[in-house]
């Protein structure tokens, strides 16, 4: 789990103040499904990206599977190029098919 640990912990250090909203969570067979959203204020570093001061709120998915009541694979989806908007990374105007 350090892949996980990591991550959180780059996050935690870019957006101190982050929040996070659980919209959906589900389970089927061995699987959690998570639909969510972060919150947080970009004042630190993050994915090399330099402070910009600027608020985010980031859409995330995430599914878990179990083996044996411990989690055995983890999948995200993020929306990464939503994030790299609102930190000012690509500018407004950028299209999108």
């Amino acid at each position: 789990m350090a892949g996980p640990k990591r991550r959180i912990q780059e996050r935690l250090a870019g957006f101190p103040d982050l929040t996070t909203t659980i919209e959906d969570m589900f389970s089927a067979h061995d699987k959690i499904v998570t639909r969510l959203v972060w919150r947080g204020t970009h004042t630190g570093s993050y994915g090399g990206v330099k402070a910009t001061g600027k608020p985010v709120g980031v859409r995330d998915f995430a599914v878990q599977r179990f083996t044996d009541g411990k989690v055995a694979e983890i999948s995200t989806i993020q929306d990464q190029f939503a994030l790299l908007k609102q930190i000012g990374y690509f500018p407004e105007e950028v299209y999108v098919p």
